[in-house]
């Protein structure tokens, strides 16, 4: 009989830890959708428009940019964050103009990772 209340007290703690688990991934969740979607401006390559739209969706307005055929501006409601995730993985192609909090976060990421590569290796 001891055995079985062994096993009956696991089961109990193991449900009661994947219930605990659920809700905190919905905290979680909860708490990254209250993030606020800003009106983000890029200047990128034509040839991403099509990508852009497809990632972020919501409010994307395309500009060509007078006198510069090789670049156009997007405005596109989307988190900050998602942004400069896209953004630094098209670093040599997109530049995030709007807002200058977002511009200057990826300018100091950009910064940091430019020291690491300009020390010697050891």
């Amino acid at each position: 009989m001891l055995g079985r209340e062994k096993r009956l007290k696991k089961r109990e703690n193991r449900i009661a830890g994947l219930a605990k688990a659920e809700e905190e991934r919905q905290r979680r969740k909860s708490d990254a959708s209250a993030v606020r979607d800003e009106q983000i401006v890029i200047l990128t390559e034509p040839a991403f428009v099509d990508q852009i739209r497809n990632s972020f969706r919501r409010n994307v307005i395309i500009s060509d940019i007078a006198g510069d055929p090789g670049k156009v501006r997007v405005a596109v409601d989307a988190s900050p964050a998602d942004i400069k995730r896209w953004a630094m993985q098209y670093v040599d192609s997109a530049e995030v103009i709007s807002p200058l909090s977002l511009r200057e976060t990826i300018r100091d990421e950009l910064e940091k990772g430019l020291k690491k590569y300009q020390q010697r290796a050891q």
